[in-house]
């Protein structure tokens, strides 16, 4: 099962062939469509991938989501080309992932799940605020 670390808007140039990508990706259905040029996906029982068709220049974007079983998931992944852009799934990585890129260049990050990995991908994916600004 794939889980996403936090929700994220993607910005494509034609929405239907995104929608097909991260369906394939994702091994799931769009979990709604607005319009003609909105579609949301859920991942981990929320929708939380929205793809938003946009006619100006691309802004491009990155999400990172946890994988329970991710081997599985590459094995499917690597049935289509280009699909994976880097593995890094061999024991000289002290973290197993993938990096997966759609075709307007947004970068998916997938983590393998395991809960010694837990607070590097909290570090590396969450943002954190200051309490005082900076003079």
């Amino acid at each position: 099962m794939l889980r996403i670390i936090e929700p994220i808007v993607l910005f494509v140039s034609n929405i239907e062939r995104a929608t097909d990508y991260y369906r394939v990706m994702l091994g799931e259905e769009p979990e709604s469509r607005h319009q003609e040029n909105l579609v949301s996906f859920s991942v981990g029982g929320q929708a939380n991938i929205t793809l938003l068709q946009s006619d100006s220049p691309l802004t491009r974007h990155s999400a990172a989501l946890l994988c329970d079983d991710l081997d599985t998931k590459v094995t499917e992944w690597r049935q289509w080309v280009g699909m994976i852009n880097l593995e890094c799934l061999d024991s000289r990585w002290p973290l197993r992932f993938v990096v997966l890129q759609d075709l307007d260049c947004n970068t998916l990050v997938v983590l393998e799940a395991n809960s010694n990995q837990s607070c590097v991908v909290s570090s590396l994916f969450k943002v954190r605020e200051t309490a005082s600004p900076i003079p």
